[in-house]
């Protein structure tokens, strides 16, 4: 039985994350989330927690403020990551959190997608509903 829900960042979730956290790394071809969980809990993260029987098979992070420009509630996905035998919940997840936001007054939310993934179609569709907004060129210098 699955079950999403916002979660307190503690040691434990933490610890629990560090295979998650490992495995998202290698899956994207991206470095691992470097940061320790002291420099992780400054932030005014929301963090949700997939969990099938009891085992964490998925989260995602959020950075909830308000935003410098709209003077609105923004969200921005730091961080998701879903085992992949359970990437067919990924959308109950999302919805989940698209409520969650809503009853903490957030007015638009943001996720970034990998170049070329399949993460951005999946937001894109009708189902989903997100639509580009900008494209985000990075170099590592």
């Amino acid at each position: 039985m699955i079950h999403i829900q916002q979660s307190p960042l503690t040691d434990q979730l933490w610890q629990e994350c560090q295979p998650l956290i490992q495995a998202n790394a290698q899956a994207a071809g991206d470095y691992p989330l470097r940061a320790d969980k002291w420099a992780i809990q400054a932030l005014n993260l929301s963090i949700w927690t997939m969990r099938d029987k009891g085992k964490l098979v998925g989260y995602c992070a959020h950075v909830v403020a308000e935003h410098p420009i709209y003077a609105q509630r923004w969200a921005s996905c730091c961080a998701i990551y879903v085992m992949p035998a359970w990437r067919g919940c990924a959308r109950r997840m999302i919805k989940q959190i698209e409520k969650d936001l809503i009853a903490m007054d957030v007015r638009h939310v943001t996720y970034s997608c990998p170049s070329l993934s399949s993460f951005a179609p999946f937001l894109e569709n009708r189902r989903m509903g997100y639509q580009c907004m900008e494209i985000v060129m990075e170099k590592e210098l």
